[in-house]
C-alpha cells in the first residue's frame, strides 16, 4: 500500500443491533482496517435506536452502545468509533477533543446508504463518498425534483451505487454513478460444511 489513509465509515451499527446489519457496515471498517488504513466508525443517524431485547424503540442506547463497544473492542477498534443518541444529542465512544480531531484530519468519510444524517457537518474532511446501496430507488427519487434530496447528495464529492447494471430507462440524475460492490472480508465468513 502507497498511502495509509485516515477514514470514517458511516452506518446503522448501533441503530439497528442485528447480525446483518452489523456486516453490511462493519466489513468497510474491517476490510479497510486489514488493508493498513486508520480507520473510524462514526454513527451520526438522528435516529432513536432499535432496541431488539425490548422488541422496538429501547428507552435509552445503553444496549445499543454496548453492542457497538464490544464489536469494535473484538476486532482490536475500541478506541476508534463514535455514537451519537439524538437525545440531548449525546456523544459515546470518542472523546469530544479526539473525534473533533479525527474529523478534521480525515481524508475520506465514506457515507453507506446515507447513514449521516448531516453530511454538511462533516466538510472539513477531504472527501465525502456518498455509497447508494438502493440503486434506482435512488435515482428516481432525484429524478421527481426532491431538491432537499438532491442538495444532500450533492454536498458528497463522488457517488458509487451498488447498480451494476443500470438500464437507459433510469433517468440520469446529472450525477457520474460510479460502480461498487459491497465488500466482504472473507476472512470472517467460514463454512463450517462445504456448499454443494
Amino acid at each position: 500500500m502507497l498511502t495509509k489513509l485516515r477514514i470514517i465509515v458511516t452506518g446503522l451499527i448501533a441503530q439497528y443491533p442485528l447480525g446483518g446489519v452489523t456486516w453490511d457496515y462493519f466489513q468497510y471498517v474491517l476490510g479497510l482496517a486489514q488493508l493498513g488504513h486508520e480507520v473510524y466508525y462514526l454513527e451520526d443517524t438522528g435516529q432513536w435506536p432499535y432496541n431488539p431485547v425490548e422488541g422496538g424503540l429501547g428507552k435509552d442506547c445503553a444496549f445499543n452502545v454496548e453492542y457497538l463497544a464490544r464489536l469494535m473492542s473484538r476486532y482490536g477498534l475500541a478506541e476508534q468509533w463514535a455514537y451519537r443518541f439524538p437525545w440531548q444529542s449525546q456523544w459515546f465512544g470518542l472523546s469530544e477533543a479526539k473525534r473533533r480531531e479525527v474529523i478534521a484530519s480525515a481524508d475520506l468519510l465514506i457515507n453507506i446508504s446515507g447513514t449521516l444524517e448531516h453530511p454538511e457537518e462533516y466538510r472539513q474532511v477531504r472527501r465525502l463518498a456518498y455509497i447508494d446501496s438502493d440503486p434506482v430507488f435512488t435515482q428516481l427519487k432525484l429524478a421527481r425534483g426532491q431538491l432537499d434530496f438532491r442538495k444532500w447528495i450533492d454536498m458528497h464529492d463522488s457517488q458509487f451505487s451498488f447498480g451494476e447494471c443500470l438500464s437507459a430507462a433510469v433517468p440520469d440524475t446529472g450525477h457520474q454513478w460510479r460502480l461498487t460492490r459491497q465488500p466482504i472480508v472473507l476472512s470472517e465468513w467460514r463454512a463450517t460444511t462445504p456448499y454443494r
